[in-house]
């Protein structure tokens, strides 16, 4: 789910794209947006570069995506074993997720970048199709999450304790209509992950191709199997891992917000790999 949302808006002709971690930029246009920066509000420093560039030239910047091999390794620990390990992994994982979810500080920073715009008469940003793009990004990367789950949690305690009758009809019409989409969603998510897993095998063999070709045989390959219990079982519980990786940790830092900006960049361990004879 975490790749859907990064690669999201890397399609061929998408009005506007965030960068994930890695990216380049010429150093005129860092210039020109003031260099890299390293107070607490930056602590997503890709997006927020990319905010920076984007207003300090009027919103006159086209990010490109170039195709580049990559590695990207789950979440490890090597602290204990068994279950207990297990625990290690979720609490590991959660603690990336809130640092991802620190960076919801630059929703706030395009804001107030984006008011400043008129009183400098920047109509034309204002207005513009990458401006909207841009917007929409920012509350699809930390709105919709909390948004979602808190509506999701509020219309079933209404529904439980509320019968159908007593409701307005119009009201009754929204829940079932809102129901629906919600399996639609459960389905085409479902969909995706098919299709995700089909892009996950051409990934890793073209990876697995390019290191054998550069004699590092043990980078590390993460293969599977689309009909594997644990690969099936992640299209039913997906929900619930998508809930406590992302509405939670995301509430829990916009809350956080109010009382300190002194945020603490924890990165997870990832699995490292011996270097064994080809």
């Amino acid at each position: 789910m975490w790749g859907f949302a990064g690669v999201s808006a890397m399609y061929p002709g998408s009005p506007f794209s965030i960068p994930t971690s890695v990216y380049t930029l010429p150093l005129s246009l860092a210039k020109r947006a003031g260099g890299w920066d390293s107070h607490a509000a930056a602590i997503g420093e890709d997006m927020h570069m990319l905010l920076k560039c984007y207003f300090a030239t009027n919103g006159n910047i086209t990010p490109r995506v170039v195709p580049s091999s990559a590695s990207q390794c789950n979440i490890s620990s090597d602290k204990h074993r068994g279950w207990r390990r297990n625990m290690d992994i979720f609490a590991a994982r959660y603690r990336q997720a809130l640092r991802h979810m620190w960076g919801a500080l630059d929703t706030g920073f395009a804001i107030r970048k984006t008011a400043g715009s008129f009183s400098r008469h920047r109509w034309r940003l204002l207005f513009s199709r990458k401006q909207w793009a841009l917007a929409h990004l920012l509350w699809e990367a930390h709105f919709l999450p909390c948004h979602l789950i808190i509506i999701l949690i509020i219309a079933s305690i209404y529904s439980a304790f509320m019968p159908s009758e007593s409701m307005h009809p119009d009201l009754e019409w929204a829940f079932q209509f809102t129901g629906v989409l919600r399996i639609c969603s459960f389905v085409m998510m479902n969909i995706y992950m098919a299709v995700y897993g089909r892009w996950h095998s051409l990934c890793v063999n073209t990876r697995l191709t390019d290191m054998m070709d550069a004699r590092v045989p043990n980078a590390g390959f993460s293969f599977r199997n689309e009909w594997d219990p644990g690969t099936l079982l992640e299209r039913i519980i997906f929900p619930l891992a998508g809930t406590l990786f992302g509405p939670v940790p995301a509430v829990q830092a916009v809350f956080s917000h109010f009382w300190t900006d002194r945020l603490v960049y924890q990165v997870s361990q990832k699995p490292s790999f011996g270097n064994s004879p080809a």
